[in-house]
């Protein structure tokens, strides 16, 4: 109940945080931001004239501080390690800045910087520019594919487009429970009680707020009982989390209703299809493909069973 009540307050006081309420500003970076990705990988000048608001941390980490904020860009590492007279707000941690000192904060992004690699430096510097303090700040930024999960910003202008797009739309959840929950029950997030699961489930987004217990922006979900629970901005778009309305008719229609209840409560049966297992289970943990025999064979793994696909369909169902 302890976690919930946070979660709640924490919400509550984001109402008069800039993140749940500013307008957002006008464009002036020359690469027109896309509002709709907030992390933008290999095209960071895209982040030209944005604001960046700093995630907080979930408690158990709050003592590793931020990693990656430095004064001077033209500094090398010495003996492997960054000088901490560089580091800005040093140090909690070994290379990193006091948690407290970054955490809700808001930069404005100045410029983009190439790294030097002369200077042990890859990638790029986000040169930002405090907006309570007006310090200039380097941020050390490595192009990924994904978004890296010490990526510590929630660009304003995403944050403004998703609560604009998300609020009022519909989802619809299946039997498995949420898997970031930790092996603990899901708790509605203002009575405290275990939120049950039954498939197809209907949800109302009612909001869009940061949860600071994953240091994520999460969508505030509210059933038609009245239940309240929070999903977390990465698994929006993922189906083993919800289904949206027009993509639960679709699939329906093309395997009809039988089928698509069965993927609801995550059914592996004999004689399901490749596409079937993962709608109904998601993605296999391993696959092993055999060329011996005929037909080939293909092994797929979900935690303690084991799946025989033959001729792309489930022949066999065994427990590890």
């Amino acid at each position: 109940m302890k976690y919930l009540i946070v979660f709640f307050f924490y919400c509550s006081h984001l109402g008069s945080c800039q993140v749940t309420t500013l307008n957002a500003e006008k464009k002036a970076n020359s690469i027109r931001y896309d509002s709709l990705t907030n992390y933008l990988a290999d095209k960071p000048h895209g982040y030209i004239g944005q604001e960046l608001y700093v995630l907080p941390k979930n408690k158990s980490v709050q003592e590793k501080g931020y990693q990656g904020f430095i004064l001077d860009p033209n500094i090398k590492y010495s003996n492997g390690k960054m000088e901490k007279s560089n580091i800005y707000k040093c140090c909690q941690a070994v290379e990193n800045s006091i948690y407290e000192e970054l955490s809700e904060k808001y930069f404005k992004v100045l410029d983009v910087v190439k790294g030097n690699p002369d200077l042990s430096y890859h990638g790029y510097f986000l040169k930002l520019k405090s907006k309570s303090s007006g310090d200039i700040v380097y941020y050390r930024y490595f192009p990924q594919d994904t978004r890296p999960s010490g990526y510590p910003f929630l660009v304003r202008g995403y944050f403004e487009k998703q609560k604009k797009l998300l609020v009022g739309k519909s989802f619809i959840t299946r039997k498995r429970k949420w898997d970031y929950a930790q092996g603990e029950p899901l708790l509605d997030i203002v009575t405290g009680k275990e939120v049950e699961f039954v498939p197809g489930k209907v949800w109302t987004c009612i909001d869009y707020m940061v949860d600071p217990n994953w240091g994520q922006p999460a969508l505030i979900l509210k059933s038609l009982a009245g239940e309240k629970i929070a999903l977390l901005d990465d698994h929006k778009n993922n189906e083993t989390y919800v289904f949206s309305p027009a993509r639960a008719e679709a699939i329906k229609k093309q395997f009809g209703e039988t089928k698509w209840k069965s993927f609801l409560e995550n059914k592996i049966e004999l004689g399901m299809s490749k596409e079937e297992l993962q709608l109904s289970v998601g993605k296999p943990d391993q696959v092993i493909l055999t060329t011996q025999g005929t037909p080939e064979k293909e092994y797929w793994e979900y935690g303690t069973k084991m799946l025989t696909i033959q001729e792309g369909k489930v022949t066999n169902i065994r427990d590890l």
